[in-house]
């Protein structure tokens, strides 16, 4: 965040990114005050461009298999999308 405060990246944010943002943000272990969230939240509004997807993704959920994968030396090429 502070490469996109200080201008030096740009920061495509759609309004589900910033939603997550905020729910990350909010999340108790990281002690955040209330109003230190809103700063953090205001700056990435007002630094960043907003964007609407035209596609989207499925996430693909972790397991034991897929975390072996990316650790392997060599990673396994996908043979199929």
């Amino acid at each position: 965040m502070d490469l996109a405060a200080a201008k030096q990246i740009l920061m495509c944010v759609s309004e589900a990114v910033l939603a997550e943002y905020k729910e990350v943000l909010n999340r108790p272990r990281l002690k955040l005050s209330p109003q230190r969230i809103a700063r953090s939240l205001a700056v990435i509004r007002k630094t960043s461009l907003p964007v609407e997807p035209t596609r989207t993704i499925t996430v693909i959920k972790m397991t034991t298999r897929t975390t072996e994968c990316w650790n392997a030396p060599t990673p396994p090429v996908p043979t199929t999308w």
